[in-house]
This record gives structure tokens, C-alpha cells and sequence, in this order.
């Protein structure tokens, strides 16, 4: 007989409030156009530089949205945590 554990939920709704996501979307596409057109427009790069390019960006622009939403709660140590995640994986994006 198999026994299921609880579901734990957190007490506070997650980060960004599923927002983050969304942001982090809109940079990887905004920051992939950007750098699949750089240097020759008239040819399209989709290569390893585009795809890490777009997931820092996707990455930067969701951590520092998140920041700044943060920090306006007053929740510095959230908009600190936020800054920090997002420059480790923007570095992380560096080694793609």
C-alpha cells in the first residue's frame, strides 16, 4: 500500500507572481531578434551566440524587473536575492 506525502505549499505566494516568467519571455525574444539581425541584417543568425545572447537577456530583464517590483514592496533583501540570481545566470549564459 503506497502512502502519499502532503503537498507542501508555500505560506506566501511565489516570487513575481508568475510574472517572472513572462518577463523573462519578452527579454529572450527582444534580445534573440536583437542579436539574430546584428552585423548583417540582411542574413539571420540563429547559432549558439544568438541563443546565449537571448537567455541573458531573458534572464537580466526578468531579474531586474523582479528587483525593482521588489523593491517597491519595501523588500530590499528580495530586490538584493533577485539582482544576484540574475547576474549568476547571466555569468551561467556566458559558458553556453
Amino acid at each position: 500500500m503506497s502512502r502519499r506525502l502532503p503537498l507542501v505549499t508555500p505560506s506566501r505566494p511565489l516570487a513575481g507572481h508568475g510574472e517572472v516568467g513572462a518577463d523573462f519571455i519578452r527579454g529572450f525574444v527582444a534580445t534573440g531578434i536583437l542579436s539574430a539581425v546584428q552585423d548583417q541584417p540582411a542574413r539571420l543568425r540563429l547559432d549558439r551566440r544568438t541563443l546565449r545572447s537571448a537567455m541573458q537577456g531573458g534572464s537580466a530583464l526578468a531579474a531586474g524587473t523582479y528587483a525593482v517590483r521588489a523593491w517597491r514592496r519595501g523588500e530590499s533583501g528580495q530586490a538584493l536575492a533577485g539582482i544576484a540570481i540574475g547576474l549568476a545566470a547571466v555569468a551561467t549564459f556566458e559558458h553556453l
